[in-house]
């Protein structure tokens, strides 16, 4: 018999009865039952006998015992578990006992555990639902409210979590998974906030309030609110409509099909304020309108009732009809000004802001304009000439004109009386009295007189130029181009209020605009500085100075032009001018343009010149030129050799340009390229002014040698060391070329002598040895590296080593050693010389010893003479293939 039990002792029971042995008397049918935990299933027999163990009948997996002591003595029942995350695939199992086993059949079976409360919206709901089966067919299909789910997911790693796709409800509904079903029900209603709106609405804000108004039960302090009163419902949002005359604190409650909040919500009515009265400045009795604006309570006390205007209180708060809480009056305190925010307090409940506005109703002059000699007042409530009185400067003048008011502002002009200063003006209009309003009179100018540009004093013309004011009090003056940086000062009034004088700051330019401002009323003209004129020029080395008047001494307010080029100045000052002559070969015209005004030209006579040129070596290097008034603020400076020559690559004069030009007042020095010779045409452009001096010439430093290798009969390469090497060259030793020449960095030469046809060709002692770059030469006495002897001693000697040989030089360039020469071919003829010594050698003895050796030692002296000869022929081959090398 099989007993499946939860351990939790859940109710989800499926019978199911086995044979787990032939022997074992048929037991009634046992419960079956599964948990998050595991599945129990519990086995007995009513005949003693031990059970061994529960496994799987296709993949023998053993499941764990609950109670091993089952497993020593019979008759007790075995609990096995079965792990309902992983379940099992088959339904067939195996019941080991002592001695036996027997196979049965579990049932498939599932069971909703639990289910999480969905929102009112539904959606992906986390739930439990266990199976002890994996198959597709033993997990069923999972229905909400008896209707087949779609939309759930499962978790294969785990296959007790699940995720329903609940749809949108309210209250509760029942999963079912197989024969388990079990019931579950929506979130409960939260509120988190409640506003009031215009007529008597209130918005609840929260969640879960499903879609239905038929479901919603809403109560207002235990009162419900009708359903036809609910205006709209969401899940988020509910809006209903409810008057209640009180500004309290009350509880709202709220149940959404039959589920409900967890707790009331707390919620204060507060008075609202929707339109107010006004007095003027004097003060008096307003009245407000609005809701809940009760001074006394639901159960008849005061409800401590007060109205706050900014920050004074307005008495005597009131319900002018009894229990009409719309409406409330109180007395406002003499005042001025306006938008005051009000606060009514009610049982210490306060309106919500924003808040209503009060002002003072009076008449009000918010600006005027001003006219030649007429004022134009704007405000509010200004009258008009037949029931207003303006008063200026003390005197009561009668306005002019009105205007109909457009938007609550109107219009009251009046005409200025004579000698008019800045003052107060107000306005009586049916009997109510504006606040004084400071008229500024706005000043005009008709003409500045003009000012030397080292400053002075100058007249200003023109009407309202008052420096006081109505009570003789001083008034701020001010005459200034912020542009220009004029600024006039020490003001000073005319016989009138048509002249004003005050001194200029230093500065020039015409027609500057200038503003002139009158206790901040402003007026706008001109204002000019003397024009430049210049009476002289000299000059201190490289610097040009300028005499005249009228320079100024801002060097960014004046144009030096040369020949209508702008030039930068040095140094300005009012009466001379310093600047750096400029690069030109002919006089120039001199123009200054000061603050915009041209002075009278002058003409420069100083001119540039080019002087003299240094040398450069072969390899290129710094060359300078030294001059006169060179441009030092030159933008383009390039200097050339033979630029008026063809170019070509045999040509040595063929143009080139020396890079890098830098500029002084004296002096241009630039990077010259490599080359080679003298009289070579140098030419200089400064910002495209070209100059040249065909009485000098340039040339590269000429070649010297400071030393040289050597080399023998059989010729080879020689090495010449020394200074300013470049092509095209030509070296000669003697008569000879030196052939296959190349320079290395300038120092090194390295060239071929052809082999002497014979040692007797080779010439004795020192012959001059000379490098020709491009009819610069360079000499040096050179000496081959041969030994002469005796005739008598010619056969020995021809092919013996010779001495390594030092040549000095003796020119005017100096003088140094000598390296020998190649290392290799050297060595290669001392070892054939080396050969030819030791057989002719042997050849001597033989001819000592003919006398008293026997005939058969001839043989042996042929041999050995036969030895020589064949090493004599191999050093013949030697010399053959030196002569190839060379010639390759």
């Amino acid at each position: 018999m099989l007993l499946i039990y939860s351990k939790s002792f859940i109710p989800i029971i499926v019978i199911v009865a086995f044979l787990c042995q032939p022997i074992l008397s048929i037991i009634t049918q046992n419960p079956i039952s599964i948990t998050p935990t595991g599945a129990i299933v519990q086995l007995t027999n009513s005949d003693n006998i031990k059970v061994k163990q529960l496994q799987t009948v296709n993949t023998a997996t053993v499941f764990p015992i609950v109670n091993p002591e089952c497993l020593t003595t019979p008759s007790i029942v075995c609990s096995f578990e079965l792990n309902p995350k992983t379940t099992i695939s088959s339904q067939a199992l195996t019941c080991v006992l002592e001695g036996d086993f027997q196979d049965f059949w579990l049932p498939a079976l599932q069971t909703v555990y639990s289910v999480s409360s969905p929102p009112t919206s539904g959606g992906p709901t986390p739930a439990v639902i266990l199976f002890n089966q994996n198959s597709a067919t033993t997990m069923g299909v999972i229905k909400y409210n008896d209707v087949a789910l779609t939309g759930s997911t499962f978790n294969t790693s785990d296959y007790t979590d699940v995720k329903l796709n609940i749809p949108a409800g309210t209250g509760s509904f029942s999963i079912s998974a197989g024969s388990s079903k079990k019931f579950f029900k929506y979130q409960a209603p939260t509120i988190t906030s409640i506003a009031s709106g215009a007529a008597n609405t209130f918005t609840i804000t929260g969640t879960n309030f499903g879609t239905s108004s038929s479901v919603i039960v809403l109560k207002w302090n235990s009162v419900i609110i009708p359903t036809a009163s609910i205006n709209s419902v969401d899940h988020l949002k509910i809006v209903f409509t409810y008057s209640t005359p009180y500004s309290e604190s009350v509880s709202i409650d709220l149940a959404v099909n039959t589920t409900p909040m967890v707790s009331p919500f707390p919620y204060q009515t507060k008075p609202t304020v929707t339109a107010i009265t006004n007095t003027d400045y004097r003060g008096g009795v307003i009245t407000l309108t609005g809701t809940r604006l009760n001074v006394i309570k639901r159960d008849g006390t005061s409800s401590s009732p007060r109205v706050m205007i900014g920050s004074t209180e307005c008495t005597n708060a009131a319900n002018p009809t009894p229990n009409d809480f719309t409406t409330l009056t109180c007395t406002a305190p003499p005042g001025t000004g306006s938008n005051y925010d009000v606060v009514v307090t009610i049982s210490t409940y306060s309106t919500d802001a924003p808040y209503i506005k009060y002002s003072y109703v009076y008449p009000v002059i918010s600006s005027f304009t001003h006219s030649g000699t007429t004022i134009i007042l704007n405000g509010t409530l200004l009258g008009n000439p037949a029931n207003s009185v303006i008063t200026f400067n003390g005197k009561t003048i009668t306005p002019t004109a009105t205007t109909t008011p457009v938007n609550g502002v109107s219009q009251l002009n009046f005409t200025l009386p004579a000698e008019a200063k800045n003052g107060d003006v107000s306005i009586l209009s049916l009997g109510r009295l504006s606040l004084p309003f400071d008229i500024k009179l706005t000043p005009s100018i008709t003409s500045v007189s003009i000012s030397a540009t080292a400053g002075s004093t100058i007249t200003i013309t023109g009407s309202f130029l008052m420096i006081t004011n109505f009570a003789s009090a001083a008034v701020p003056v001010s005459f200034t181009n912020s542009v220009g940086g004029f600024e006039c000062k020490n003001f000073v009034q005319g016989p009138d209020s048509t002249t004003l004088l005050c001194d200029a700051s230093a500065g020039v330019g015409k027609d500057l605009p200038a503003t002139l401002s009158i206790d901040s009323q402003t007026a706008t003209s001109t204002v000019s500085y003397l024009a430049p004129s210049m009476t002289g020029l000299t000059r201190n080395g490289a610097k040009g100075i300028i005499k005249g008047t009228s320079f100024g001494k801002s060097a960014d307010k004046l144009q030096l032009q040369i020949d209508s080029d702008t030039q930068p100045v040095l140094t300005v000052a009012d009466t001379q001018i310093e600047f750096t002559l400029p690069a030109s070969p002919v006089p120039t015209s001199l123009l200054l343009i000061v603050g915009g005004q041209s002075s009278n030209t002058l003409l420069n006579n100083f001119v540039t010149s080019l002087l003299a040129f240094s040398t450069v070596p072969t390899q290129g290097g710094l060359f300078s030129i030294s001059g006169d008034l060179f441009n030092t603020s030159a933008v383009n400076v390039t200097v050339w050799l033979n630029q008026d020559e063809e170019h070509s690559s045999t040509n040595y004069k063929s143009p080139r340009q020396c890079t890098d030009a830098v500029v002084t007042a004296s002096q241009i020095q630039c990077q010259m390229p490599n080359g080679t010779g003298a009289n070579h045409v140098v030419t200089v452009y400064i910002d495209n002014f070209k100059l040249s001096n065909s009485s000098i010439s340039f040339k590269y430093s000429p070649p010297s040698i400071s030393s040289t290798t050597s080399v023998d009969q059989f010729g080879g390469n020689i090495t010449i060391l020394g200074q300013n090497f470049n092509s095209p060259f030509e070296v000669t030793i003697g008569e000879r070329k030196c052939t296959n020449a190349t320079i290395t960095d300038f120092k090194t030469i390295v060239c071929g002598l052809e082999p002497f046809k014979s040692i007797e060709e080779v010439p004795k002692g020192k012959v001059p040895m000379t490098v020709n770059i491009t009819g610069q030469l360079a000499t040096l006495e050179f000496e081959y590296g041969v030994s002469f002897i005796n005739n008598t001693q010619s056969s020995e000697n021809d092919h013996s080593s010779s001495d390594s040989k030092i040549n000095h030089s003796e020119n005017s360039h100096g003088g140094g050693s000598s390296i020998g020469g190649n290392s290799s071919k050297e060595t290669s003829i001392n070892a054939s010389t080396e050969n030819l010594e030791s057989s002719k050698k042997s050849s001597s003895k033989a001819k000592w010893l003919a006398p008293v050796i026997v005939i058969p030692v001839v043989g042996i002296a042929g041999a050995l003479g036969a030895a020589a000869f064949f090493m004599i022929k191999k050093q013949k081959k030697l010399n053959e293939k030196k002569k190839e090398q060379f010639s390759n």
